[in-house]
């Protein structure tokens, strides 16, 4: 049986980027680029995706919690 861990993140996205890619700050702390607009539907399927490489986990295992300031807050695990 495979250990679980749950790790809180924090991320700033910037939206409408030229190129997708991840960068670390520590502290669980990212900024993530993606191609799409923050209004457009496929953005956060764009995001999970994205993490779920950077983690090694099933997109399904990025949670959304909330937003404080200009960061958002998942729960991965």
């Amino acid at each position: 049986m495979s250990s679980r861990f749950k790790m809180k993140i924090t991320v700033q996205i910037k939206f409408g980027a030229e190129k997708q890619r991840v960068v670390s700050f520590g502290s669980n702390r990212y900024l993530v680029y993606i191609l799409s607009q923050k209004e457009e539907d496929g953005a956060m399927t764009e995001f999970t995706s994205l993490m779920s490489k950077e983690f090694g986990c099933p997109p399904s295992r990025i949670h959304y919690k909330g937003k404080v300031g200009e960061s958002y807050v998942f729960d991965a695990d």
